[in-house]
C-alpha cells in the first residue's frame, strides 16, 4: 500500500502537452471533411446554473441557462465566431419540458468562449407570444444575408405545435421577429404546420458564408421527419415546394438500415460549391434490422448529401454512413442518452471549417477541419488560469478495497483541508489491479459527486474506463485518453490538475491532458461508485493507496512513487 507520508515527499507544478483524437474516415471527394475534434476543446459551452434573466412572461427572475445548452448556430462577425445556443432553464422535469432560450456567445478562435449573462432571443410579451410560449424558441440556424443583415430560423414552442420562424437582427441583439416561415405561402396552407429546422444555402463570398441564390432564388432545405425544400425572395417569407400531389417534396427521406432510418432532419446552412450544394442534415438511426447495426439506436448523426448546383431538387450523391456521429462520453451522457452530434452551425474562419452541434440536448461541442490539409488543427490554447494554492502541503487516504459488482461502494471524508475548491490544485493517486478488461462507462474511483446530473457540471473528479479507455469523468468535463488498463496486474493511475490543466498517467507516463474548468465539489472519496447510468457495471477488482494530495505533482514525483508498487 503506497503511503500518505510518500506523497507528502513530492510536491510541485505540472507541465503538460496537449493531445488531439484524429478521426479516420473516408469520404467522397465532393464532402465537406473530415472534421476533427480539437484536443482538450469539448464541450464548448455547459449549462451554468448562476446565470440570472428576468423573464417578462413569468415577471419573475429565472436560471434561464440552468440544465441544458446546445444546438448551436454560428455566424462569422467582426473577426469572432458568434454562436447563438440553445439554453434550457430550472423549471422542467425531463426532456422536452423545460423552456428555452437562446444565448450569444463569442470567440476569437472557435473554442473559448465568452457568454452575454442573459439570453438574446426569448418569448416576450410580443406578437409570436402565443407560439412561443411556454415551450420557448428552439434550434437556431444562423446565415448572413448579403446587405450584412443576419437571418435566424429557429423553432417556435408552445406545447401544442412546432413551427418553423424567421427573425433578423443587425446586430445579434436585438431582433425583429417575423413569425411562421410559411405564413403567407400557398394560401397559409402550411403556416401552422409541425415544421422545423431549416438551413438556408449559402456560398463562401470573401472568406464568409453568405446566403445564396441559385435561379434568382434562395434556397432553404427543412423538416423533421424527412428533408423538405423551399424558396424565397427575401430570405423571410418562404414558399416549400410540393409534389405532383400537393404534398411537400420529399428530398432527403429515411432509408432502411442506415444511420438516417428512423428520420432524417435539417443540419446548418447547406454550401453551393463547384461540385454542387453540399448539404448538411440529421439523422436518428431505428432500432434492430431497420437501421444501422453498427450505431446505437436512437443516436443522432451527422450526414451529408450533393445536390445539383443549379437544381437544389435533383440529388445526385447521398452516402450511406455518417461522416459525424457520436463518440466521446459527453455526446452520449445527457438528457439524450442515446447520443446525439446534432449539427446546427457552420463557418469558415481563419481557413478553417468550425462545425457546432449539440451533444445528447446537453453541451454544445465543436469539430473542426483544416482545408490546409492538417489533420489536427491548430488552436489557440486559453490563458492560464490562477491557481489557488493552499498554504500547507497535505494528503488525504490512503484508502484501498476490493469489490466484486455486487458490492457496495466504499465512502471515506476527506477532511474540511481537502483540495474540493474548483481552481484549487491537486492530485489523485492510486494503483488498481482488474482480472478482466471493465465494462464501458465503468467508474474506478474519485472524488466529489458520482451522480450524472445535469446540475452536476464539473463538481466530480473520477477516473474510470470509457469506450476511449482509462477516462477522467467529471460529467460533462471529460478526458478520455486511448490507454487501456492491463489485466491480471497492479498498475498506478493517476489525474494531476494544476488549475487549469488536467493531465492523465499510466504508471508514470502521461496518456492525456487538457485545459478543464471545474467546480466545487464534496469532499467525499468514492471507491467503485455506483455507476453513472442504469447499463453501466460497477467495478470489479482492487483497489490500493488511494489518496488525493494538495499540490499538483511533477511526472518525475509520480514515477517516484512507482516504487510503492502493492505485493501480492
Amino acid at each position: 500500500m503506497i503511503s500518505s507520508f510518500c506523497l507528502l515527499a513530492t510536491v510541485a507544478s505540472l507541465a503538460s502537452v496537449n493531445a488531439a483524437t484524429v478521426a479516420k474516415t473516408s469520404q467522397p471527394l465532393w464532402q465537406i471533411g473530415p472534421f476533427v475534434r480539437p484536443a482538450g476543446a469539448n464541450p464548448v459551452i455547459k449549462p451554468n446554473p448562476a446565470s440570472v434573466f428576468d423573464c417578462p412572461m413569468r415577471q419573475s427572475p429565472i436560471h434561464w441557462e440552468a440544465t441544458h445548452t446546445f444546438n448551436p448556430a454560428a455566424v462569422v462577425r467582426n473577426g469572432q465566431i458568434c454562436v447563438l445556443y440553445r439554453s434550457e432553464d430550472d423549471s422542467g422535469n425531463g426532456i422536452g419540458s423545460f423552456t428555452s432560450r437562446l444565448g450569444l456567445a463569442q470567440s476569437i478562435d472557435g473554442i473559448h468562449f465568452k457568454r452575454l449573462p442573459a439570453p438574446v432571443f426569448y418569448p416576450d410579451n410580443d406578437s409570436q407570444k402565443q407560439a412561443e410560449w411556454d415551450g420557448g424558441c428552439e434550434d437556431p440556424r444562423l446565415v448572413e444575408s448579403p446587405d450584412g443583415t443576419y437571418v435566424l430560423t429557429y423553432t417556435q414552442w408552445n406545447r401544442k405545435v412546432a413551427r418553423l420562424a424567421v427573425a433578423t437582427s443587425n446586430d445579434l441583439l436585438h431582433w425583429n421577429k417575423h413569425g411562421s416561415a410559411f405564413a403567407n405561402a400557398l394560401g397559409g396552407k402550411y403556416a401552422n404546420d409541425w415544421s422545423k429546422s431549416g438551413g438556408i444555402v449559402c456560398k463562401l463570398d470573401g472568406g464568409r458564408l453568405i446566403a445564396a441564390t441559385i435561379n434568382g432564388k434562395y434556397w432553404m432545405y427543412y423538416g423533421e421527419g424527412d428533408v423538405h425544400l423551399a424558396w424565397s425572395n427575401n430570405l423571410i417569407d418562404w414558399t416549400p415546394l410540393e409534389d405532383s400531389n400537393g404534398k411537400l417534396l420529399i428530398v432527403l427521406g429515411r432509408r432502411h438500415g442506415c444511420f438516417d432510418s428512423d428520420l432524417a432532419e435539417g443540419g446548418p446552412s447547406g454550401v453551393l460549391t463547384d461540385q454542387g450544394i453540399v448539404v448538411f442534415y440529421n439523422g436518428k438511426n431505428a432500432g434492430g434490422d431497420n437501421g444501422d447495426t453498427t450505431i446505437p439506436p436512437g443516436a443522432y448523426c451527422g450526414g451529408q448529401a450533393l445536390f445539383d448546383a443549379n437544381d437544389p431538387t435533383k440529388l445526385i450523391d447521398r452516402p450511406e454512413k455518417p461522416y459525424y456521429q457520436p463518440e466521446m462520453a459527453f455526446e452520449r451522457t445527457g438528457q439524450y442518452a442515446a447520443g446525439t452530434t446534432f449539427t446546427e452551425g457552420l463557418v469558415f474562419f481563419k481557413s478553417k471549417w468550425f462545425l457546432y452541434y449539440g451533444c445528447a440536448d446537453s453541451l454544445v461541442g465543436v469539430a473542426v477541419f483544416d482545408k490546409s490539409g492538417k489533420t489536427i488543427p491548430e488552436i489557440i490554447p486559453a490563458p492560464d488560469a490562477p491557481a489557488k494554492n493552499p498554504a500547507k502541503t497535505a494528503a488525504f487516504g490512503p484508502f484501498s478495497g476490493s469489490f466484486a459488482p455486487q458490492d457496495a461502494p466504499v465512502s471515506k471524508a476527506l477532511g474540511a483541508e481537502a483540495p474540493i475548491g474548483g481552481g484549487v490544485p491537486w492530485t489523485m493517486n492510486m494503483w488498481v489491479k482488474v482480472n478482466s478488461q471493465p465494462d464501458d462507462l465503468t467508474m474506478i474511483a474519485g472524488f466529489g459527486s458520482a451522480s450524472n446530473t445535469s446540475d452536476d457540471v464539473g463538481n466530480q473528479r473520477y477516473i474510470g474506463k470509457f469506450e476511449d479507455g482509462i477516462h477522467f469523468w467529471g460529467a460533462h468535463v471529460d478526458l478520455g485518453t486511448g490507454a487501456s488498463l492491463d489485466v491480471g496486474k497492479w498498475q498506478m493511475l493517476s489525474a494531476v490538475y494544476n488549475g487549469n490543466v488536467l493531465a492523465l498517467y499510466k504508471n508514470g507516463q502521461e496518456i492525456g491532458s487538457r485545459h478543464v474548468v471545474l467546480s466545487d465539489a464534496s469532499a467525499t472519496a468514492q471507491l467503485a461508485p455506483s455507476p453513472i447510468t442504469p447499463d453501466a457495471k460497477r467495478f470489479a477488482g482492487s483497489i490500493s493507496g488511494f489518496t488525493v494530495v494538495n499540490q499538483a505533482l511533477k511526472p518525475d514525483q509520480l514515477k517516484a512513487l512507482l516504487s510503492s508498487a502493492p505485493q501480492d
